[in-house]
């Protein structure tokens, strides 16, 4: 069974899969069914293994076997999603344990599915390319909202560059006419500190009468 590890990145297209199992003809008929299907194949056979290597490589997914020596695949699945190197990695079990309360506990363990051994072709490929395409959708979304994040913040800079050096005293007001924002130039204006203006109202911090002789309460 060959698998040569450092040609594993040469495709940005092809997804790199990692497959866990104790038993060398599992993993065999795994990584062959992978192989003609356009991936690309790492192993691990026990737990110990499959974390360095996922850490190592960070795989587009995980192939897990369940009943393993020494750490089985839920203790795995486990300290995979615990570590934030390797938390996103979609794991799918693989295992002859079918009860309920087993898948249950996979999904628990931080499982995005669990597949019955024997492992059907089909159903395997298929569900490996329905879960790449859940990452490709997420990470795209992922990668819009960051953009849109930073136009926004871009956006809010500007103006606010554009509010305090602006040549106008500028105040916001709310429905009761309260401050609730202004600029520098505002402040000199009403000669006070932005603590002493905002929070207050306009009749507050203004004179109990206009130069022309009115009451500044006066709506």
């Amino acid at each position: 069974m060959k698998n040569d590890n450092s040609k594993l990145k040469d495709s940005e297209n092809t997804a790199v899969v990692l497959t866990v199992d104790d038993v060398p003809v599992n993993l065999e008929l795994i990584v062959n069914i992978l192989n003609n299907s356009g991936f690309k194949s790492v192993v691990a056979s026990n737990g110990k293994l499959a974390i360095q290597r996922a850490k190592l490589l960070i795989p587009d997914i995980i192939l897990l076997d369940v009943k393993m020596p020494e750490m089985d695949g839920f203790e795995i699945c486990h300290r995979l999603k615990a570590d934030e190197v390797t938390r996103d990695i979609p794991v799918i079990f693989m295992s002859a344990l079918t009860t309920p309360s087993d898948k249950v506990k996979g999904f628990k363990a931080g499982a995005v599915d669990y597949l019955t051994k024997p492992v059907n072709r089909e159903e395997l490929i298929t569900r490996i390319t329905y879960q790449l395409e859940i990452q490709r959708y997420r990470k795209n979304l992922e990668g819009k909202v960051v953009t849109q994040t930073y136009a926004i913040k871009e956006s809010e800079e500007k103006y606010r560059t554009l509010f305090e050096n602006a040549n106008d005293a500028i105040v916001i007001q709310d429905e009761k006419h309260i401050f609730i924002e202004c600029n520098s130039k505002a402040l000199k204006i009403f000669k006070v500190t932005k603590k002493q203006l905002i929070g207050k109202t306009s009749y507050s911090i203004s004179p109990e009468y206009q130069p022309d002789g009115t009451s500044s309460k006066e709506k």
